[in-house]
């Protein structure tokens, strides 16, 4: 029951998220906008992975999984907006 609810509202964020960044205007915003739904879904679609298999070594796998996206998505997103945002001071 509970990681129906998970999945259901993980598929959410990536629906509203997308919706949303059909709204943004420029890149900057639709990056951080990405970053966003990409950290919400993800904690709640490995969060119900982790519930649906127990607390195994599955479990402790996911976690890395999680652990690791976690620390590289915020630096991955900072590079591509930096990088979107030197190209757009040249102009």
């Amino acid at each position: 029951m509970i990681v129906n609810i998970l999945l259901v509202l993980a598929m959410f964020f990536v629906l509203a998220g997308s919706l949303g960044i059909n709204t943004m205007k420029g890149a900057i915003p639709k990056l951080l906008t990405s970053s966003l739904i990409d950290a919400m879904s993800m904690i709640l679609l490995i969060t119900a992975l982790i519930i649906k298999s127990g607390f195994n070594s599955m479990s402790i796998k996911l976690s890395i999984v999680l652990l690791f996206v976690m620390l590289t998505n915020p630096v991955i997103n900072h590079v591509i907006t930096k990088a979107a945002y030197e190209e757009s001071k040249d102009d």
